[in-house]
């Protein structure tokens, strides 16, 4: 399962700064969004909020796939975790 975030640097920021930055805004929200869907995954009550939302949840065992920088200063980051099915019962 896999989920984007887009990120962006303060407007003070320039160089490296700024790069990194967005870079860790983009991981944040691409986890936030795996979370909610993994939320809607497992059954929960409500499907999950929109972008702003409070979700929680803890996150264990995804990566990050490489980050595109875009030419406004922006950093795009997917966050991808595996799904195993559930164990066959007998």
């Amino acid at each position: 399962m896999r989920a984007t975030g887009i990120g962006r640097a303060r407007r003070d920021l320039t160089g490296v700064r700024a790069r990194l930055m967005a870079e860790r805004a983009a991981q944040v929200v691409a986890a936030r969004n795996l979370v909610a869907k993994l939320q809607g995954l497992s059954g929960g009550s409500e499907p999950p909020g929109p972008p702003g939302e409070v979700v929680g949840g803890r996150l264990a065992g995804h990566r990050y796939l490489p980050t595109r920088y875009l030419d406004d200063g922006t950093a795009m980051v997917t966050a991808e975790v595996r799904i195993s099915p559930p164990p066959k019962q007998r």
